[in-house]
């Protein structure tokens, strides 16, 4: 995925492979209903062999939503793994 885009779509579950090194994570909704500035940004450095996990949110508040990505532990990871379901997800060059 370096240095690419992944499309995923309806679903908070989603998982992709990247390689060691700096990258940077870019979240946006692509709805009428949502702002098109909604976006949210997370910076990692993946190391070999390692896993990562992100959840991306959208809690209401006040009168608006907010879109959060979030990092997640192991145990935050299977226990939403094991809850949804999975979306495959497609590289966009």
């Amino acid at each position: 995925m370096a240095n690419g885009w992944v499309q995923i779509k309806k679903t908070p579950i989603f998982f992709f492979t990247v390689e060691s090194g700096e990258h940077h994570l870019c979240v946006s909704t692509q709805s009428k209903v949502h702002q098109p500035h909604d976006v949210a940004l997370y910076g990692f450095n993946a190391k070999p062999d390692q896993r990562y996990f992100f959840r991306v949110r959208m809690p209401r508040i006040g009168n608006t939503t907010a879109l959060l990505l979030d990092p997640l532990n192991i145990d935050e990871a299977q226990l939403l793994l094991a809850r949804y379901p999975h979306a495959s997800s497609t590289v966009k060059k």
